[in-house]
């Protein structure tokens, strides 16, 4: 019996960890219009000093993306649809740039990526403040 009881108990404490356990994506390619996704782009280009034609992929990438995270968003998507567009947009951006990037400069963006995250909040700081 006791054997019984303690199996449930974990079992429910299982269940109720799963359940309780839901991540919030990262806010660092949430861009709702494109004046969003220059700053993103500003803010990777000072840590990593992409070529020319590099610049102009990684611009078309997150100008497309700032277009559809704002037709998604004029839809009025509450906290978990939010959340769900973030983690899609940032797993495909995410994929996108180690394509575009190559597999070294993608390297050196993952361990510059908190650099780049502080970066990013500054400038959307300044360009709030305007």
């Amino acid at each position: 019996m006791q054997k019984l009881l303690s199996t449930v108990a974990i079992l429910l404490a299982f269940v109720a960890f799963s359940f309780a356990q839901q991540t919030v994506a990262s806010d660092f390619y949430l861009m709702k219009n494109t004046h969003d996704a220059e700053i993103v782009l500003k803010a990777i280009q000072s840590e990593l000093n992409l070529s020319g034609e590099t610049y102009a992929k990684v611009k078309s990438l997150l100008t497309a993306s700032a277009k559809s995270q704002e037709e998604q968003l004029a839809l009025s998507p509450d906290a978990e649809r939010i959340n769900i567009i973030k983690t899609r947009q940032t797993a495909h951006i995410e994929n996108a740039l180690q394509g575009i990037l190559g597999k070294a400069v993608y390297s050196d963006y993952l361990a510059k990526k908190a650099a780049i995250d502080t970066q990013l909040k500054d400038l959307k700081l300044s360009s709030s403040n305007k």
